[in-house]
């Protein structure tokens, strides 16, 4: 789990709103063509201009251990610690964070609404893609550069073949058939 948290000084949303960026395009652009990636692009933006941000991760590990959810709130904590300067308050991508005190905000479809959101949405889904092109080099032959860590019908077949590598999650089961 990849989750961003960003701080903003100062940004201009004519620098978002180009033809081929809305902020809830955000999703939609990492799961279609793996070679067109323009969020990279925004990410050296958003680092430039944000007053501050912090990424942080969940292992697959402590996914297993504690799960989904609480690992997701880990990995929120973690990009929290990470931030050079103390929030007066949150905006949320629709969670309420428990044990989390700092007033806040959840927002439904948050990242099609709150450019803050999009952003932190963007620095979390480019540090995953990041770290997951090293998997694929460490882990060759299961494809995470180009499925991005999600079930894919191809990702689910390689699974298949060559069983889960050391950074797959045990506690998942995929629904369908392959």
């Amino acid at each position: 789990a990849a989750i961003a948290n960003i701080s903003i000084k100062t940004m201009s949303p004519s620098f978002f709103m180009t033809p081929s960026f809305s902020p809830s395009s955000v999703n939609k652009l990492y799961a279609t063509d793996p070679t067109y990636n323009p969020l990279s692009q925004w990410a050296a933006k958003i680092k430039e201009i944000a007053a501050g941000f912090g990424v942080g991760f969940a292992s697959n590990q402590e996914i297993d251990t504690i799960g989904i959810v609480p690992a997701t709130y880990l990995a929120i904590r973690r990009a929290l610690e990470q931030l050079p300067i103390f929030p007066q308050h949150l905006l949320t991508d629709y969670l309420f964070l428990p044990d989390v005190a700092i007033p806040q905000t959840p927002l439904v479809k948050g990242d099609a609404c709150c450019l803050s959101i999009a952003s932190a949405s963007v620095l979390a889904k480019t540090s995953r893609d990041a770290l997951l092109r090293q998997m694929d080099i460490d882990f060759p032959g299961y494809g995470f550069s180009q499925h991005k860590g999600y079930g894919t019908r191809k990702h689910r077949l390689i699974l298949q073949q060559l069983g889960p590598s050391p950074i797959h999650r045990l506690s998942f089961s995929y629904k369908r058939e392959v």
